[in-house]
């Protein structure tokens, strides 16, 4: 959002662009969650393995809640917060002493 306020989009009347756009960047970001957790082996065995798409899946009703369907700031801000944390435990490589297999 800081990039829209400093390109000044945030002042454009209309932006039906940004709905659309919105929706495949967060289907990219849970199509690469869903991906990795399907590396890391599925159908999963732990909650760990499934912590990070269920954190970016929750993230992403937040956010669409939050702000395209209603204009509540801070359920959007927590949506991106969620999307965001589910981001990066997905990216976080998993010790081997946790590896119960």
């Amino acid at each position: 959002m800081a990039t829209f306020g400093i390109s000044g989009l945030q002042v454009m009347p209309n932006r039906p662009w940004l709905v659309p756009l919105l929706l495949v960047f967060l289907g990219v970001q849970l199509f690469a969650v869903g991906k990795r957790m399907r590396r890391s082996g599925f159908p999963p065995r732990s909650l760990r393995r499934i912590a990070p798409l269920a954190l970016s899946l929750a993230g992403v009703a937040a956010l669409l809640a939050g702000s395209v369907f209603g204009t509540i700031p801070t359920l959007a801000f927590t949506g991106a917060a969620l999307v965001a944390l589910g981001s990066f435990a997905a990216a976080v490589p998993r010790r081997a002493g946790f590896a119960r297999e």
